[in-house]
């Protein structure tokens, strides 16, 4: 089981350059990749979130990547033919208005036009190069993905064991009430009958009724039912938190059945708990991916 949240790095330096990703996630509905790339890798940014995709199937997730160049001379453009028009142009007028000409050359270096730093355009090494860094960035990623998954495994198993217990617990109530429920209703048919004419068979009918609404071993069935997908689910190796999400409210939904039909204090205190169990778990599935 993964979770949706972690982070990780890579970093690379070559003669040309040094470059490193970051790369961090939290728990989202879908997959959200957002990329920080420099102008100049804008092309590549398709195919760095497909490689994403190959790793992270759920969660939002923000790329950063700083890259600088180290050497940069051999992106600097020269135009000596702007320069060669400046010089002219500068000694024509200090000439013409007798004016001393101070300009020293990175003074013209200031001047538009005459250095130009020309885009860095990545060969196919770098751009490999590149993508076999985010792979490693995001093999950081999943570890730490996978290990933080692991810890909210355990942390479920807790909480459904204790669940598991609670139901049990309900179970033993359920039988003992249902005696002391049916011995009730038979006591108050024997005093309804001493006062009005009633048929045996209806009268049975209702107390028949009467019992089945209290009745929980459906939804206790259910509800273990429940428990034990989602200890499959804890198994998986696929994507499964929505599916755990949806399993933890028909649990809720079970459990609220229960406590709509029985109405004692020893078994509402364990609905209770179990209720804030379910609920620990549904914050935590949030997380998963």
């Amino acid at each position: 089981m993964i979770s949706m949240t972690g982070y990780g790095e890579a970093s690379l330096e070559t003669k040309e350059f040094s470059a490193s990703f970051h790369i961090n996630s939290i728990n989202s509905r879908f997959l959200d990749v957002r990329m920080n790339l420099p102008r100049f890798l804008g092309p590549q940014e398709i195919q760095f979130t497909k490689q994403i995709k190959e790793y992270i199937k759920r969660g939002k997730v923000d790329v950063y990547l700083n890259f600088t160049r180290l050497n940069r001379d051999k992106f600097v453009n020269f135009d000596e033919k702007i320069l060669s028009a400046f010089v002219k142009q500068s000694r024509a007028l200090s000439q013409k208005y007798k004016l001393s000409n101070d300009l020293s050359i990175s003074d013209f270096f200031q001047l538009k036009g005459v250095l130009n730093y020309v885009d860095y355009s990545l060969d196919e090494e770098t751009i490999e190069k590149l993508g076999k860094l985010l792979n490693k960035a995001l093999g950081k990623l999943v570890k730490m993905r996978k290990k933080e998954g692991q810890y909210i495994a355990n942390d479920l198993k807790e909480r459904l064991n204790a669940i598991s217990l609670l139901v049990g617990k309900i179970k033993k109530e359920e039988v003992a009430l249902e005696k002391k429920y049916r011995t009730r209703l038979i006591e108050k048919a024997r005093l309804f009958k001493q006062e009005i004419e009633f048929d045996d068979n209806r009268l049975l009918a209702e107390i028949a009724i009467l019992m089945g609404k209290s009745d929980v071993s459906e939804e206790i069935t259910r509800l273990l039912s429940h428990i034990k997908q989602f200890y499959v689910f804890l198994k998986e190796k696929k994507p499964v938190g929505k599916k755990m999400d949806f399993l933890s409210q028909e649990m809720l939904r079970e459990t609220n059945t229960i406590a709509s039909k029985i109405n004692q204090n020893s078994v509402i205190n364990y609905i209770i708990d179990i209720k804030n169990y379910i609920e620990e778990i549904r914050e935590q599935v949030q997380n998963i991916e």
